[in-house]
């Protein structure tokens, strides 16, 4: 069945089920905290996705937009079957609307161009060589739309020295619990504090 089909891709791309992965309570507190700001987090666009669907948990409509040159059709035929995955989502009682384009995040694909309005800008360990996902997809993003980033690739460093295009607002630590006291939330690796963004 395509649905087990990929629940197995996805088990083995991430060692865990969906409903199991780390990111998910992240997506939870980050959702919890928009929810009291008043800020929707209906529409999200996630370049450099592969075949983390985690997203849709928590939000309704997730744009995917991935490159990877040698699994293009197999990622096609994961998000067909990828609403199987996602049974157990959060705002169950809402359409799921789930769309995959494969192709760079820097291409024209119809619906990711500037002014398109999402909600949440997505950038987890991807990078592109037109350069960082917050920096090339901003005006992807409606204003008082948010990012949700690390720094694999250097973005969130990025992201937070763009001070006219984002403002850090918080991060989620280890235990999935949204932090507003930014001037914990970039350490280098010996555990030092880097310079503030």
């Amino acid at each position: 069945a395509p649905g087990e089909w990929a629940r197995g891709w996805f088990h083995r791309a991430f060692k865990c089920d969906v409903e199991e992965h780390p990111r998910l309570a992240a997506f939870r507190a980050l959702a919890d905290w928009a929810r009291r700001q008043n800020i929707s987090l209906d529409r999200a666009l996630y370049p450099g996705s592969f075949t983390d669907v985690v997203p849709a948990m928590v939000v309704p409509s997730v744009t995917f937009v991935d490159s990877y040159a040698g699994a293009r059709p197999a990622l096609a035929k994961f998000f067909v079957a990828a609403p199987d995955l996602l049974a157990s989502r959060d705002r169950g009682s809402e359409p799921l609307e789930l769309r995959f384009h494969a192709a760079d995040f820097t291409s024209n694909i119809s619906e990711v161009k500037p002014g398109a309005g999402f909600d949440l800008l997505i950038s987890l360990s991807a990078s592109s060589p037109s350069g960082c996902i917050s920096k090339v997809c901003a005006d992807l993003v409606r204003p008082g739309g948010l990012l949700a980033v690390n720094d694999d690739h250097g973005d969130a460093c990025v992201a937070f020295s763009m001070t006219e295009a984002w403002l850090l607002v918080g991060f989620v630590d280890g235990n999935g619990i949204m932090q507003e006291d930014t001037s914990k939330c970039f350490l280098s690796r010996r555990g030092k504090r880097r310079k503030e963004a």
